[in-house]
């Protein structure tokens, strides 16, 4: 099965590091990349994968009208936000700059938009890896690439979600997802794959299974 990863701007070599042009650039170049892929392969079934702010993300794209392009969303380890029952608060990979935020939404509701390339957001990353790692999200980029109500797109989502998570995630709860995605959408197949750490989901082996199973519509 072919599988296809972007270069999500503002992660990578597209765009500006940490930031973005305007509101709604990462779901037109989503559009863009699936009719990319859409043309070599007419008549596949395209799955969406993401993790963490990625799965956050995969699920904002499942509740908008791209939703319906894909058969599929799998999330994994999905950052669903700051105040989803998921979150630890005590975990230190996040900094987001709380009084800038506060005074962006006051002046984003009036209408002002001149200050929306700020930093908002702090990533820990190794200092040595920052070729293929980003430490910062400006205010646009945070609010992109992420879900801004996780209980409104969870319901509203077009296409099927699978959430796969590692049990030892030091930034979520693992066993906590289960029952804050069923109370808003039930039936959803959440996977907790035993001993692996949040990032270990991502290079592990033994997450192989339950990501295959979630992708192919399974329960693993």
């Amino acid at each position: 099965m072919p599988v296809y990863a972007p270069d999500i701007r503002g992660h990578g070599a597209t765009g500006t590091r940490g930031d973005i042009d305007y509101a709604g650039e990462l779901d037109d170049d989503l559009a863009d990349f699936v009719a990319a892929v859409r043309a070599r392969h007419p008549n596949a079934k395209l799955v969406l994968m993401g993790f963490s702010s990625g799965g956050g993300y995969a699920l904002h794209v499942a509740a908008s009208p791209l939703g319906k392009m894909f058969s599929r969303a799998v999330l994994l380890s999905p950052m669903l936000g700051p105040f989803a029952p998921t979150y630890k608060r005590d975990q230190k990979y996040a900094r987001p700059f709380i009084p800038r935020i506060i005074a962006l939404l006051v002046l984003d509701h009036v209408g002002v938009h001149a200050f929306d390339h700020l930093t908002t957001l702090l990533l820990a990353i190794d200092p040595a890896r920052t070729d293929i790692l980003v430490g910062h999200y400006s205010w646009l980029l945070m609010r992109a690439f992420g879900t801004n109500d996780y209980v409104a797109d969870l319901r509203n989502a077009q296409t099927p979600l699978a959430v796969v998570v590692g049990e030892q995630d030091e930034l979520f709860t693992a066993h906590k997802f289960a029952p804050t995605v069923d109370a808003i959408r039930p039936g959803t197949p959440v996977t907790i794959v035993p001993g692996l750490s949040h990032t270990a989901l991502t290079v592990d082996p033994r997450a192989v299974p339950g990501i295959l199973a979630a992708v192919r519509g399974r329960q693993a």
